[in-house]
């Protein structure tokens, strides 16, 4: 048995969106993130002299997301819904 992020990345695979949404809804925030990260960090290392002056993007978003999934899973744990 997989948690639910792993079988909403597995149906997002395979095409069943709704699926996806019932295992668990912040399945496409999760993805976003992921794809925006490594194009983030394909870019940086392509670019890297235009990025030595920004902020760490990719710190300060995962730090975030990190907030929103606890904040999420919390929410589940004590509304009962966790599958």
């Amino acid at each position: 048995m997989f948690c639910g992020l792993t079988n909403a990345f597995h149906a997002i695979i395979l095409g069943r969106m709704e699926a996806a949404m019932h295992f668990h809804p912040l399945a496409f925030f999760a993805l976003g993130l992921v794809i925006f990260l490594l194009v983030f960090s394909v870019l940086k290392l392509i670019f890297w002299k235009a990025f030595l002056s920004m902020v760490s993007v990719e710190g300060t978003l995962l730090k975030v997301a990190f907030v929103i999934f606890t904040v999420f899973w919390v929410y589940r744990l004590s509304a009962g819904t966790l599958i």
